[in-house]
């Protein structure tokens, strides 16, 4: 409940499913960018609200809006998403 808070400026919020957990920290551990990420479990009984099979909300203005379907990325930038990105493999792009 928490992903639009984090901190001031820009970060990345990256949510994922417990079982792909060493995928995702090996992605964060290779990260040589300079903006902090936080990863979210999203098979968390707390998380699996914002979690679903449906299309994902890709402008979420505040946290009820979540919608997440999948792996994704956000970087958050004064307390607005400002870019979404799905799927491990374009996660990675972005992220390299």
């Amino acid at each position: 409940g928490r992903s639009l808070s984090m901190g001031k400026g820009e970060y990345y919020v990256l949510y994922y499913d417990g079982y792909l957990s060493e995928t995702y920290n090996e992605i964060v551990k290779n990260y040589k960018g300079e903006l902090p990420i936080y990863k979210v479990d999203m098979s968390s009984p707390f998380n699996s609200k914002y979690s679903t099979t449906e299309e994902s909300n890709k402008n979420p203005t505040k946290i009820s809006d979540f919608k997440i379907n999948g792996p994704t990325l956000m970087k958050i930038s004064n307390k607005k998403v400002v870019d979404y990105i799905e799927g491990e493999d374009n996660i990675r792009t972005n992220l390299n």
